[in-house]
């Protein structure tokens, strides 16, 4: 399968923009190509951000075979496979101890991942957080039903509806499985999602298209704490001993923060600068990436950063370690909702990464999501 092909569903609202995994491992494509699950994952000095060392650690992840138990409720009649707890397998490499190391960094944060359940090579992507009003185009990639073959989409609660181009719009608050199902071959994949309100409590972690997401559309749990993902540390540590072997030093500045530390650091912005600036500038506690522990600025935090020898090894190497610039240009504050941050990068993964890094775009425009506070 092409990079920059997948076999669609149903059209996203709006442009569609896909982000899934290839065989070899994890890609994004502005309509992508995917056999595998993803697992993780301001104009002046903002005075109240941290200084942090990055600690030691390990790895990146791949395409994988995983299990899993859970079940779709029992108002899912499209498929009676779905039901059961099934074994989904993908081709290409098997991180192993990688994934269950990731799982249980995760759940120290009280939360865990919610991944889609399928019954054959066949991988539902879409959002698992849509707003109550809004519509979501929900997608599929599998490795073994033919592009011909049509699929058949539905909804199991009356919180939200699903045209059979798989379009998925919340009526109300509530959860519910989407099911994306192909009678030619009998196998189905389901994906929960939760509809909410702006302002709504949540207890997940947003998803879209496998991705776990923190931006202004997308907040996290107050309670959410995983600290620095063990991914993203050793990808980190490789980064620096890469950049020193150069003659480059690169450290970060800030890491993991919590939600209450994020507050003090929007906090501070708001006292000198009020809410519409400070918006530009610092997430609102609970949509900053820092809280996802997939994320590090480095070295400074002025933008004069971006010009010097540190910000432009940065540029053209964090790639190659699984990381990508986040807000890579004042431009793209139309797609991310934030200013030029050249010293902002998050994890994606060493696959994933370069390929997004090759398109020159945001993942808001290769997912097809927006950045906007509801």
């Amino acid at each position: 399968m092409n990079i920059l092909s997948v076999r669609r569903g149903g059209s996203r609202a709006g442009s569609a923009k896909l982000l899934c995994v290839t065989a070899a491992a994890l890609v994004l494509l502005s309509a992508c190509g995917a056999e595998a699950i993803y697992i993780p994952e301001a104009a002046v000095t903002p005075v109240a951000e941290e200084q942090t060392a990055a600690p030691e650690t390990k790895a990146v992840m791949a395409s994988f075979s995983v299990q899993t138990t859970e079940e779709p409720p029992e108002e899912v009649t499209v498929s009676e496979a779905v039901r059961e707890p099934v074994t989904v397998t993908f081709s290409g490499k098997d991180p192993g101890e990688l994934i269950r190391d990731t799982r249980k960094r995760d759940a120290c944060g009280g939360y865990e991942y919610e991944y889609p359940i399928s019954s054959g090579n066949i991988t539902v992507l879409g959002a698992n957080l849509v707003y109550v009003g809004e519509s979501f185009g929900f997608d599929c990639v599998y490795t073994t039903v033919s592009p011909e073959q049509m699929l058949e989409w539905s909804v199991d609660s009356g919180c939200g509806s699903i045209t059979p181009e798989g379009v998925f719009t919340a009526l109300d608050v509530g959860v519910c499985y989407v099911t994306a199902y192909c009678p030619a071959d009998g196998i189905s994949s389901s994906m929960k999602v939760h509809c909410i309100r702006p302002g709504d409590v949540i207890g997940f972690i947003p998803m879209v298209n496998n991705i776990p997401i923190a931006n202004k559309t997308y907040p996290l749990p107050e309670d959410y704490e995983p600290g620095l993902q063990s991914v993203a540390e050793e990808a980190l540590d490789r980064l620096k001993a890469a950049a020193k072997a150069d003659g480059i030093l690169l450290e970060p500045v800030s890491l993991f923060r919590s939600f209450e530390r994020q507050k003090e650091v929007y906090d501070s912005w708001f006292v000198q600068y009020g809410r519409e600036e400070t918006d530009n500038i610092s997430a609102r506690p609970g949509h900053s990436e820092h809280q996802l522990g997939l994320a590090a600025d480095i070295n400074s935090l002025q933008y004069e950063f971006a010009d010097t020898k540190e910000g432009i090894w940065l540029r053209e190497h964090c790639h190659e370690y699984g990381f990508i610039l986040r807000y890579p240009s004042f431009e793209a504050k139309e797609y991310t909702g934030y200013n030029f941050e050249p010293w902002h990068i998050r994890y994606i993964g060493e696959e994933l990464a370069p390929r997004v890094t090759e398109t020159g775009k945001t993942l808001e425009e290769l997912l097809g999501i927006d950045s906007r506070y509801r």
